[in-house]
């Protein structure tokens, strides 16, 4: 009796936990899926504004993904009050994900480089992306002026040399020469 009990206990604990991941932790993960592709697209599309005229379609379906996984994530109202326990966005508040959907929706819309750049703009802060910019504003037309200098170089084939500070490797974009 003691060992059919044993089993028992077992699998009923294996079988709820997989309910709880596949009903509350992988709907979660989802949506913090499509948020790294809104990265993505913010990151990809925010540099040259012919890419930008061209996102429309992904930014289109990235935004109906967000809204499909935001709509997946039972108790949700649950999660959003976990998020002021635990300090951090354990799912993405509703009011943040509605802005959000609300900005992509507007950016999947836009036929101007300008108004394409303040919607990736406003989606930044929206989910608090910083990527690591020093806050001095000098330092960051230093390095944005460097990366422009470095990325008409290699449209024009030539090899650039790069150092990454990372790690301290120099790397080449483009075609060696010589």
């Amino acid at each position: 009796m003691q060992i059919f009990l044993t089993i028992i206990s077992g699998v009923s604990v294996f079988v709820i936990g997989q309910i709880i991941l596949k009903v509350c932790i992988d709907p979660i993960q989802e949506q913090r899926r499509v948020i790294g592709r809104i990265i993505n697209a913010t990151l990809f599309y925010s540099h040259d504004p012919d890419d930008i005229l061209k996102a429309h379609e992904e930014v289109s379906k990235i935004t109906s993904d967000l809204l499909a996984a935001s709509a997946l994530i039972p108790f949700y109202s649950f999660f959003e009050g976990l998020n002021q326990v635990f300090r951090r966005d354990i799912v993405l508040p509703r009011d943040t994900a509605n802005r959000v959907i609300f900005e992509m929706r507007g950016w999947s819309g836009m036929t101007d480089a300008e108004g394409s750049k303040e919607s990736i703009r406003r989606i930044k802060a929206l989910l608090k992306l910083t990527f690591g910019l020093p806050k001095d504003q000098t330092a960051v037309e230093k390095m944005e002026a460097e990366n422009e200098r470095i990325y008409e170089q290699w449209q024009k084939g030539s090899s650039v040399k790069v150092r990454d500070v990372s790690d301290g490797v120099t790397s080449f974009w483009g075609q060696e020469t010589g």
